[in-house]
């Protein structure tokens, strides 16, 4: 890294993130980095990175992206609204049709919805 200003700026840029472990996983999960050790892959940051990428193909933003992947919980009232939102839409005829058909406004919204509820309260622990 000697005399490489770019590679000086990034490492102050990744280190200057190190204070949040998970925030600087997620990061480096939308930016596609996948650490390796030796020869094998963290197995983690992988399915996290993988996630990303899906989530980049099908339009979400990368705001909506990282708050999906921190996965830190919403309120009560939101996940109603978010259920409530999931069910007019699903009984809505044209939606289903177009969320069906694969439309990729309907699917970017449905996922979103689904992530959002798979998530769950803020606080509370899901479990099978």
């Amino acid at each position: 890294m000697a005399g490489d200003v770019a590679a000086n700026q990034q490492w102050r840029e990744l280190h200057a993130r190190l204070g949040n472990e998970e925030e600087s996983a997620v990061d480096a999960a939308i930016a596609g980095v996948v650490p390796r050790v030796g020869d094998f892959v963290d197995s983690d940051a992988k399915r996290l990175a993988d996630g990303a990428a899906w989530m980049r193909e099908l339009g979400i933003s990368v705001g909506t992206t990282r708050e999906i992947l921190q996965a830190e919980g919403y309120t009560a009232e939101e996940i109603n609204g978010i259920k409530a939102w999931k069910d007019r839409h699903m009984r809505d005829a044209e939606f289903s049709k177009k969320f069906l058909a694969n439309d990729q406004e309907a699917v970017r919204l449905m996922t979103i919805a689904n992530a959002a509820i798979s998530i769950g309260v803020k606080g509370q622990r899901k479990g099978f």
